[in-house]
């Protein structure tokens, strides 16, 4: 380490006393700065950009018409699984926690579901799957006691089915 010159040498150039304090690496300090901060700006624009052409599983709530009306669904968009994959595994979900299903062209409907985590109750499905992009998505109405469940109306049951569908996407994604 050299300390920093304070009187101008006759072979200097015009660089300014503060812009020359040579450092460990024999970089003036200014440059090294500037060097990290251009790092840092890519960084954030190469994730930006991976994070923009990146597709991941979502998971939200919206009105779908299932069950013979339009119903608030839980949604979950899934990138690159196959239709088939998607139903089969949906199913395999519905019977293991007791279903009674059954399927027509556009909607599976499954009845005395008894999902552990949600508590004892019996529950209705209507859900579909449907193209979406590079993937598709599972919408779901689950219905007890005569009412959707719903973010507002059940939050406890909802925030337990978003992140279930979260987990079960990404599984299933991979």
């Amino acid at each position: 380490w050299t300390p920093e010159r304070t009187q101008p040498q006759s072979n200097d150039f015009t660089i300014s006393k503060t812009f020359f304090r040579p450092t460990l690496c024999g970089f003036p300090q200014k440059m090294i700065a500037a060097k990290f901060y251009v790092s840092i700006v890519i960084l954030f624009i190469f994730f930006g950009w991976v994070k923009a052409f990146s597709q991941s599983v979502i998971v939200d709530e919206g009105l779908e018409k299932l069950g013979g009306g339009y119903n608030t669904a839980i949604r979950v968009f899934l990138p690159y699984v196959s239709q088939e994959q998607i139903s089969d595994s949906w199913s395999d979900f519905l019977k293991d926690n007791k279903a009674k299903i059954k399927k027509s062209k556009e909607e599976i409907t499954a009845k005395n579901v008894v999902i552990a985590g949600m508590g004892a109750d019996t529950l209705l499905v209507y859900s579909t799957i449907t193209p979406v992009d590079s993937g598709f998505q599972l919408a779901a109405v689950f219905i007890r006691d005569n009412m959707a469940i719903t973010s507002k109306n059940h939050p406890k049951e909802s925030s337990w089915l978003t992140k279930f569908f979260k987990e079960w996407g990404i599984k299933l994604s991979q």
